[in-house]
């Protein structure tokens, strides 16, 4: 069993041996409003052999919810085209200078949906990896070889909106928002137009950036992640359904209960399905 989250030190020195059972996918992701294309930022940097993976692109198309998971024939056919076998380590990094790390923890969400299990986040992301002077790529990527990938889908760590309707009302399992505490309370705007922010009622907020270290931008330690599920109001010991505006972030709840041994589903609609389809009697909107 590998470690989910792997140092820049860790990476370097494995890439250096020379390893062939390595695979590094560069799953940088914004928000249109940022202005930035993460495939250019790809093309002109990058960790040496990685490759890249959109997920808007590797998501399902035939709904207006954005990034919703893939089918299982879809995930596999852009998993082997990218040269990633069911047998290969996958290594996720992205380039996000506010968080250090935002997007990849859906990518790392998404491979174990699919049953890859030996998937990790690198800690820090290509900004980390830049402070410590590593290298990076400059030239054109590489060229890949295509191979044969087969996902094996894990239901269980995937919720639709009906399974969270039902938990809210029966309230025997905790729906935990990973959304900024303003969003949240609806004193804020969400980031897609026309979306009303709030929250479900009955479910309890961490924001996902709680989860990190302020000031080098990696991952909060182990206690740290423990005091901040307990603040929110979270039972570990009871069961959760982690979600945010959009599946992105509520992965960050995922992969940090994961640390603590907790395997837990993520709602792939979240906020931005939940918001315009959900019960009213459901939502606590904002009045923004």
């Amino acid at each position: 069993m590998v470690s989910p989250l792997v140092s820049c030190v860790w990476l370097r020195q494995q890439l250096s041996q020379g390893l062939k059972n390595l695979r590094m996918i560069d799953g940088s992701w914004h928000m249109k409003s940022s202005g930035r294309n993460a495939k250019d930022d790809y093309n002109k940097q990058r960790i040496n052999g990685a490759v890249f993976v959109d997920i808007d692109e590797l998501s399902d198309h035939s709904t207006d919810i954005p990034h919703m998971l893939p089918s299982k024939d879809q995930f596999s056919e852009h998993i082997g085209k990218l040269g990633i076998t069911n047998n290969h380590h996958v290594i996720v990094y992205e380039h996000n200078e506010e968080y250090g790390m935002f997007s990849s923890a859906r990518l790392w969400w998404m491979f174990k949906a699919f049953g890859h299990s030996d998937i990790s986040i690198l800690d820090g992301g290509l900004s980390k990896w830049l402070a410590e002077d590593l290298p990076v790529s400059t030239d054109d990527p590489n060229s890949i070889t295509p191979v044969n990938y087969n996902a094996i889908p894990r239901e269980d760590l995937v919720k639709n909106m009906n399974e969270v309707i039902e938990a809210l009302r029966k309230g025997d399992i905790q729906v935990v928002d990973a959304r900024s505490d303003k969003r949240y309370h609806g004193t804020a705007p969400e980031p897609r137009p026309d979306l009303p922010s709030g929250h479900m009622k009955g479910s309890l907020n961490l924001p996902f950036y709680k989860l990190f270290n302020p000031e080098t931008k990696t991952l909060a330690s182990k206690q740290v992640i423990q005091e901040e599920f307990s603040h929110a109001g979270v039972d570990l010991n009871k069961p959760i359904i982690a979600t945010c505006g959009s599946g992105v972030t509520a992965c960050w709840i995922a992969f940090a209960a994961s640390l603590l041994g907790k395997d837990i589903p993520v709602y792939d609609g979240s906020w931005t399905e939940y918001a315009q389809k959900g019960p009213q009697d459901t939502l606590h909107l904002g009045q923004l």
